[in-house]
Order: C-alpha cells, then sequence, then structure tokens
C-alpha cells in the first residue's frame, strides 16, 4: 500500500480521537458547571452543540476564582481542539494538493510518448 492510505489513516483517526476527547471534555466541563456553577440545569446534548464556547468562558471564570487559574479541563478542551483542527487542516492538504498533484502527473503522463517519460522525475513516476 502506499504512504498516502496510511497517512489518511493517520490523520483521520485523529480527527475522530479529538472530536471524542472534545466531546468528553465538553460533558466534563459542563457537569463541573452543574455542580459548582450558578446552579443551572444544563441540557448536554442540546447545549452543547451551541453553547460550548459560553461554558468554556465560565468554567475557565470560576476556576479563576477558585484556584487563581484555569482548571485543567479547559487546557484539555483547547488541546482537543487544536489537535483536530491540525489534523482536518493536513487530512485537506493530502485530499486537496497531492491528489490533485497525482492526477496532474497522471494526465502528463499519459500526454508524452512513452519514450519521452525518462523526463519525469523518479520520484514522481
Amino acid at each position: 500500500m502506499s504512504t498516502d492510505f496510511f497517512r489518511w489513516y493517520i490523520f483521520g483517526f485523529l480527527v475522530v480521537i479529538s472530536a471524542i476527547l472534545n466531546l468528553v471534555f465538553s460533558l466534563m466541563i459542563a457537569s463541573y458547571l452543574s455542580k459548582h456553577g450558578n446552579g443551572n440545569k444544563i441540557n448536554y446534548w442540546w447545549d452543547m452543540r451551541f453553547h460550548i464556547v459560553k461554558y468554556l468562558k465560565q468554567y475557565r471564570k470560576l476556576t479563576i476564582e477558585e484556584n487563581g487559574k484555569p482548571g485543567n479541563l479547559f487546557y484539555a478542551w483547547v488541546a482537543a481542539m487544536s489537535l483536530s483542527l491540525v489534523s482536518v487542516i493536513f487530512l485537506s492538504y493530502f485530499w486537496l494538493v497531492v491528489n490533485e498533484f497525482k492526477l496532474w502527473i497522471s494526465k502528463q503522463r499519459q500526454q508524452t510518448h512513452p519514450y519521452e517519460r525518462a523526463n519525469i522525475p523518479m520520484f514522481l513516476r
């Protein structure tokens, strides 16, 4: 198998894992806010999709007031979101740039005479 196939798996796996971690950390933040926050009931599945940034700000503010620094879940959520974004960027890079370049090379090969293929660099054959 080609190395591109493994790159797809690696970055696809990272996107899925970071999305799951993001959901877990979001639920943990909402649970913490339910217990220590202003006492509002949080509808986890509805609010997590639309209000996580608001809850993240509340969690950060509450933990700074309690401990003097943001809680560990804040940093974990930011790290998981960053990993997810970086993985999506690399995955889209491999999807758009690498595949389009290979398509262009294959068209170049079809247009050239078989004896002229020696002009194509070895790593692109």
